[in-house]
């Protein structure tokens, strides 16, 4: 994930931490809810994914709950809280670990 044009590393570590994270079909109920959806954890040592971050981007690795999100299905980030606009990222990829 990487933070908008002069975004502090914070800032946009708190949009992703308040943010939702789940099918698209899941999300309304997630925010219902007001539960946040998919296990986020930020991935400070590089070495396990072989991943080596830019600058200004932020790495996590998502833990979604088995069935929570199928194949062809759309995985969806909502930040209902619209103060916090400001703090959006700039972008975000999604890497995916094939296990062989």
């Amino acid at each position: 994930m990487r933070g908008a044009l002069g975004a502090q590393e914070a800032a946009t570590a708190a949009w992703l931490e308040k943010a939702l994270i789940g099918s698209s079909q899941a999300l309304p109920e997630l925010f219902g809810d007001r539960v946040r959806g998919a296990e986020r954890r930020r991935i400070v040592a590089v070495g396990e994914y072989e991943l080596l971050p830019r600058h200004g981007v932020l790495l996590y690795e998502l833990v979604l709950e088995s069935g929570s999100i199928e194949p062809g299905m759309t995985l969806e980030i909502w930040n209902p809280d619209m103060t916090e606009a400001s703090m959006r990222p700039a972008e975000i990829l999604l890497y995916v670990r094939i296990n062989p």
